[in-house]
């Protein structure tokens, strides 16, 4: 009688592989998501602009009204006049979210008219 050779193997399921597969691939996710997860908070280098200084803000309008999204000689008056009355913006010439709350809160508006930028203006020539 010749003796048969047995040998045991283990099948595995497709379903089951799918699985492991799967629960490594989270967990590879959930590490690399650790690892690479953005620092929040504040950020010290914010420009007048409202963005982090690698940002770029990019001008929407000239001239008047004077408003969100303006750039030029116009935003640095008004943001001038905003200082002296008690508001704390960079004098850059761009009208982002914090000149936008300053002049909110200590001119009630946030659009500005040629004739009142010439008054901040000649307020100016004045002093």
């Amino acid at each position: 009688m010749k003796a048969q050779q047995q040998t045991d193997t283990i099948k595995f399921s497709p379903w089951l592989i799918g699985s492991i597969v799967i629960g490594l691939a989270t967990i590879t996710g959930i590490v690399i998501y650790v690892v690479r997860k953005p620092k929040t908070g504040n950020f010290s280098n914010k420009t007048e602009s409202g963005t982090n200084s690698t940002d770029s803000f990019k001008c929407q309008y000239k001239g008047y009204p004077v408003r969100y999204g303006s750039c030029g000689n116009e935003v640095k008056i008004l943001q001038k006049h905003l200082n002296k009355q008690g508001a704390s913006v960079d004098v850059d010439g761009r009208f982002g979210p914090l000149t936008k709350t300053a002049a909110l809160k200590y001119l009630q508006s946030e659009k500005f008219g040629q004739s009142f930028i010439r008054s901040l203006s000649d307020e100016k020539i004045a002093a």
